[in-house]
């Protein structure tokens, strides 16, 4: 008989709350799972060291760029020899209500908030569909929010960011679903 090779799992922003819980799921579930951080690394080693298991990996990286991101997703398929799983659960966060605050303070908020809530999920969301149609199929869980249904109004960019996680899950669903690939998205409420 011959040995099955261990299910794997990439976690973004797993060095904590929500992600760290999604992170310890997988592993108690016999995955070996990445643990993906991008500034926390106290709080990401004791991710690590609550999991059971072994061949757990952590991965350092910002996702907000397209050459961040697919290097993350690399550093993960290196350490584990393949991805199975991804979990797109980094977010960030920040107060920009439309009516109090400057223009510079407003470019900011949707810039960071764009880049890592959304276009760091299409990057790494680019990087799975393509490693994962190669080893025959694959999961994307995106973690999206309730703020994309009723609305964000002292953070605008934060509802746009998440309603747009929900559109790229849809339609990479749809693309992908023949190749084994099952694009899911979660909207769970505050946590």
């Amino acid at each position: 008989m011959t040995k099955q090779a261990t299910a794997t799992a990439l976690v973004t922003g797993a060095s904590r709350g929500l992600g760290r819980a999604i992170a310890q799921a997988f592993a108690a579930a016999g995955y070996t799972t990445a643990i993906h951080f991008a500034n926390n690394k106290d709080a990401a080693q004791r991710t690590l060291q609550s999991l059971p298991g072994e061949g757990h990996t952590l991965i350092q990286s910002p996702i907000d760029s397209a050459e961040a991101a697919c290097d993350a997703f690399a550093a993960a398929e290196e350490a584990m020899g393949k991805v199975d799983v991804l979990v797109n659960n980094a977010g960030v966060y920040f107060d920009h209500p439309p009516l109090n605050c400057t223009i510079e303070q407003w470019s900011e908020a949707w810039t960071k908030t764009i880049g890592v809530n959304l276009m760091g999920p299409a990057y790494l969301c680019h990087a799975a569909v393509n490693h994962m149609q190669r080893i025959g199929g694959g999961s994307i869980i995106n973690i999206s929010s309730r703020g994309a249904y009723r609305g964000e109004p002292e953070a605008p960019a934060y509802g746009a960011s998440k309603a747009g996680l929900n559109s790229l899950s849809q339609s990479l669903a749809l693309a992908c679903a023949k190749d084994n690939i099952y694009v899911y998205g979660i909207a769970p409420g505050w946590i």
